[in-house]
């Protein structure tokens, strides 16, 4: 995600022009009952990869895919940048605040 350089207008000159890709900051990502693996981690990684923190809560309609999904976040990824929180509608309510 370096910067790119790119030429400047001789209108706009002695400026310079570069493209900075910058993270939003915290990304929730809220996954769906009918597809819950693919709709929790193809966001994920898309977020994880361009530098976003993550706060993920899978369906709980899905209950035994939640608590998969919630196993391997706290296995595999950095505790400071991702968490995964199961609950229902009240939890969903709380996050949105």
């Amino acid at each position: 995600m370096e910067d790119i350089h790119t030429e400047t207008e001789l209108l706009l000159a002695p400026a310079k022009t570069m493209i900075r890709y910058e993270p939003l900051g915290v990304v929730g990502i809220y996954s769906a009952w009918n597809y819950p693996i693919l709709t929790a981690l193809k966001p994920f990684v898309q977020a994880l990869t361009t530098g976003n923190c993550i706060i993920m809560k899978p369906s709980e309609i899905a209950a035994n895919t939640s608590a998969v999904i919630n196993k391997f976040i706290e296995k595999y990824s950095d505790l400071d940048h991702v968490r995964c929180i199961e609950g229902g509608i009240d939890v969903a309510v709380e996050l949105n605040k």
